[in-house]
Order: structure tokens, then sequence, then C-alpha cells
């Protein structure tokens, strides 16, 4: 394996890290650890250490040996981990099931199904996940149940439809949530009433109408609505900006500027509604789309 860059940043060393143009590995480790020189792919050295914080890998647009990542469990340091466009021989996520202290998980594109899901039950402490543009249906969002701490869900270009969303509504801490190239439609919408917490919803390119918004009025913490190729209407998106910059300007104590993708907002090219107000500490960045 090719070292191809490495720095040193504060008190860590990051390395990138290249094997036969298959994989990217990303991984903090204190530079108090030396860098090995020659680091097989199956069995990396640095699984077993302490020191390692953040580990990225991509398989992108080939089959790769799902026992690659055998070993991964003992990575007690591991607290982020992207397997986004990844494509394995076999279900990756058997081999992920007893990583419980992830903190962020994502497997956008990576032809995650249903049954997959199910070793995600002991990730409790998981708070960012993305499924983006996997083989998921309401069936796999029971799941995801457990998953208490969750404050981020991405489940954009997924099979799920209005009944899924029920499977969410325990999920108290969701601040984030990306339902993009759904099936949803103002039925769904019922399920969200009851998320609090919820500080960014989008809704883009699906089949919710004036009427289904009616359910979001709950949400007194939402500050970002997105609503790109909607039915909503051109009145409706008007009355839900007002609605948002007076909510800011409630809790901020200031006149707040409403901002849109494009520079008319009711001439119907614009189906966004975006408010810009102070995010709490914890952020995360947009979904895919």
């Amino acid at each position: 394996m090719k070292n191809s860059y490495q720095k040193e940043v504060r008190f860590y060393t990051t390395a990138r890290l290249r094997y036969q143009g298959q994989a990217n590995l990303t991984y903090d480790r204190s530079p108090l650890i030396p860098l090995p020189g020659n680091l097989p792919f199956k069995v990396p050295d640095w699984f077993i250490s302490e020191e390692v914080k953040v580990v990225e890998i991509k398989f992108k647009f080939k089959e790769t040996p799902v026992d690659t990542l055998q070993g991964i469990e003992s990575l007690s340091g591991l607290s982020h981990l992207n397997l986004s466009s990844s494509r394995f021989s076999g279900d990756p996520l058997i081999y992920l099931s007893e990583l419980t202290h992830l903190d962020q998980l994502s497997f956008y594109d990576t032809n995650v199904e249903d049954a997959e899901l199910r070793y995600l039950k002991k990730m409790k402490k998981l708070r960012m996940l993305n499924l983006t543009d996997n083989f998921i249906t309401d069936q796999g969002l029971i799941h995801l149940k457990p998953l208490k701490n969750l404050e981020y869900l991405s489940l954009n270009k997924t099979d799920i439809t209005d009944a899924g969303l029920a499977h969410l509504s325990e999920l108290k801490k969701l601040r984030n949530l990306y339902l993009n190239n759904t099936s949803i439609t103002d039925q769904g919408l019922v399920h969200l009433k009851g998320l609090k917490n919820l500080t960014i919803l989008s809704l883009s390119n699906t089949e919710v109408t004036d009427a289904g918004l009616s359910h979001l009025e709950p949400l007194n913490q939402l500050q970002e609505l997105y609503l790109d190729h909607t039915q909503v209407s051109e009145n409706e998106q008007h009355r839900w900006q007002i609605a948002l910059e007076q909510r800011a300007e409630k809790y901020t104590g200031k006149e707040i500027q409403v901002k849109s993708r494009y520079s008319s907002r009711l001439d119907g090219l614009s189906h966004t509604v975006i408010i810009s107000k102070p995010l709490p500490p914890q952020s995360y960045p947009s979904a895919p789309r």
C-alpha cells in the first residue's frame, strides 16, 4: 500500500492511503505511533490502534471481498466510518455489528438492503446515518427504531413510503431528516409532528402538498424546509417563509434575512424555503440529493 499523502495537523498525523486503485483509506492517529511503511490491506496494523479516530474506506465500482472488513471490530477508537459508493461481494454490515461506539456511519450508494440493517441495532451511540440511494423499504426502517440517539438521518432515493415514517416517530433526537426523491405524501408527514427537535427537513421531489405541511406546524425548532419540485403552491411556500422568518426573529431577538436558492422566490423557479438562523453547536453536512 502506498502512502500518497501525509501531513502533521496539530496533535495528529493525517494519512491518505491507496490500495491497488481500489480503495482510499483516511485515518487520524497520534504522531507518537509510527506510520507503518507497508500496510497489508486485509489486516491493517492500525486496526488495533486506540489512537484511530476517523476511518474512510471507499471501494468504487469494484466488487471487493467482503472479508476485507474482517477485524474492523477491533478498531475501538473508530468514531466515523464511510463506506459510500462501495461494492462488496457480500453483506458488509455483518462485520460492523460490534462497532457499538460509532458516532457517524455512511452507506450512500452501497446497495444496502432491508435485512442488513438489523446489524445496526447495537449502535446505540450512533448520531449520524446516511442511507441515501440504497434498496431500503419501510421494512428496513424497523431496524432503526433502537437508534434513539440519531440526530441526522438521510433516506434520500430509497423506496420508503408514508407507512415507513411511523418507525421514525420515536427518534426524538432527530434534527436533520432528508427524504428527497421518495414516495412520501401528505399522509407520511403525520408521523413527523412529534419530532420536536427537527431543525432541517428536506422533502424535495416528493408528493407533498399544502395540506400536508399543516402537520409540520408543531415543529417549533424547524429552521430549514426544502420543497424543491413538490406540489406545494407558491402561496403556501410564501406563508412558510414568513412563518420561519418570524420564528427566527423571536429566537434570536433580531431581524433574520430569508434566503432562497434563486433570485425570485415566487416566480415558479424556487420551491425551497430556507431560513438563516444560528444552528446549534453540533451540525452535520448536507446529505446528497
